[in-house]
């Protein structure tokens, strides 16, 4: 219209938002940075107890800004925010051995899609932390929300709780004996609580609400002393059932990942894992058990009857019982082979006292996930392993008790370790082969999960 003055006509220049902004004016990179120090307590060197604190900056952020954010700019941040914790996390994932992922922008890819699937679940939790925030202080249900996403993360064929923050404090067994009666979901819950009162208590003393902030400072204080007091005391109390100590030898033959596989170092690798047994056993003749890694016996010794009678042989000399890791195949008619990630236990006397096939399989690495629903996903090929999974949960015996084994990321689950325990184990071992790690952070954040499986189960 002709007659409108200027100043009802829209700055259409002022309107627009400055780049890389999030509508309320939040910066992107700020839930990143945020994002990058939660993961923080979970890297080599760096204190667990730190975890304590890893969500301040992500809840004082939505809570100085999440008012003022659109639901889908809460979702944006909590992305953000998700997408540098996994990446800080899982960065190992991009510097994995070359025998596992010969071409190294495959490893980064894959780092950085992984990372934008995981941080969806931070995205959610931000999103309803937007809502509730309005009606209910976050301490009353950012531990609910948290830890109730955080279990999500953890199901299904493509589950994945790797950096569930209650690893964090695996190096303090003091800190994570209240596991026991909730699992690593409950020392997150832990975990968020002294966050989100924390988080508080710095805004309350930012609005110099001296009183309040002490209370919030206060009773953080007073959940990390209950926590404290109360692993004190389970760990004063000796565990019901436990049976006799059992002396065991873990073998490590520090064989390279590239070479292990090959025709020459087959026999080779049996040979140098004997002679470290040989060793043990004459240092300790009372060696109840002697441990190898995961697929430490690269060959189908079940097959190959010239490396099952080296194996027998080897105990026979060690005079000593041998868990070990091997691949297993076993031929159907209706299929043809089937193969598997498996362990044995062999005894002194040379009898097999057991099989464990891995039930739960990594995605894309050992299984393509969903072959066994989906026809047309079965006949895709990303070069990944063909395994099966097995569907027994095993236990071997051993003077007069019984164990079961995990292999290797089967540990970062906790319900299917509780199931070993349901069927009898008293204790559990968990073989794994971490080589293609390296020497990044990844072997002592599987160390941690494997811990707490043993503090949440009582075994």
């Amino acid at each position: 219209m002709r007659g409108a003055s200027r100043s009802s006509v829209p700055n259409r220049r002022a309107s627009r938002r400055p780049a890389g902004r999030a509508s309320s004016g939040l910066p992107l990179w700020q839930p990143l940075v945020a994002g990058l120090v939660a993961s923080l307590p979970f890297q080599k060197g760096v204190p667990g107890l730190l975890v304590f604190a890893a969500l301040v900056p992500f809840f004082v952020l939505l809570r100085l800004r999440g008012r003022e954010l659109g639901l889908f700019a809460a979702f944006r941040a909590g992305w953000l925010f998700g997408v540098g914790f996994f990446l800080g996390l899982l960065y190992w994932i991009g510097l994995l051995s070359q025998t596992e992922i010969p071409v190294r922008a495959i490893a980064f890819v894959g780092l950085f899609a992984l990372a934008a699937y995981l941080a969806f679940f931070p995205a959610v939790f931000a999103l309803l932390f937007r809502l509730f925030d309005r009606r209910v202080p976050p301490r009353l249900f950012a531990p609910f929300l948290w830890g109730a996403i955080e279990h999500l993360r953890s199901l299904g064929p493509l589950g994945f709780p790797w950096g569930s923050l209650g690893y964090a404090l695996a190096g303090h067994p003091t800190l994570i004996q209240s596991a026991r009666f909730a699992s690593v979901d409950g020392l997150t819950w832990i975990v968020v609580l002294v966050n989100a009162l924390l988080a508080e208590g710095l805004l309350l003393a930012a609005e110099k609400n001296v009183r309040s902030s002490a209370l919030h400072f206060g009773a953080a204080a007073l959940v990390l002393l209950a926590a404290g007091a109360d692993g004190a005391g389970a760990l004063g109390t000796p565990v019901e059932g436990a049976g006799p100590p059992l002396r065991v030898a873990v073998v490590q033959p520090n064989i390279r990942a590239e070479e292990k596989w090959t025709e020459r170092y087959k026999e080779e690798s049996i040979a140098i894992l004997g002679e470290i047994t040989r060793a043990a056993a004459a240092e300790d003749p009372d060696i109840d058990l002697v441990v190898w890694p995961e697929t430490a016996v690269p060959v189908y010794v079940r097959h190959e009857h010239k490396y099952f009678k080296q194996m027998f042989d080897l105990v026979d000399i060690a005079g000593v019982p041998i868990l070990f890791g091997f691949p297993d195949a076993e031929y159907a008619a209706e299929s043809g082979y089937k193969y598997y990630n498996s362990a044995m236990l062999i005894d002194e006397g040379g009898h097999v006292l057991g099989t464990y096939d891995k039930i739960h399989l990594v995605p894309f690495g050992e299984r393509l996930p969903l072959t066994d629903r989906f026809a047309w996903v079965a006949a895709l090929n990303f070069g990944e392993a063909d395994f099966s999974p097995g569907d027994d949960f095993a236990l071997f015996p051993l003077g007069g008790t019984e164990f079961s084994a995990n292999i290797c990321f089967e540990a970062i689950f906790p319900g299917l370790c509780r199931e070993f325990v349901r069927a009898g184990a008293r204790f559990l071992v968990n073989l794994t082969n971490d080589a293609w790690f390296g020497t990044t952070s990844a072997p002592g954040q599987h160390a941690a999960m494997a811990r707490l499986r043993s503090v949440e189960l009582g075994v």
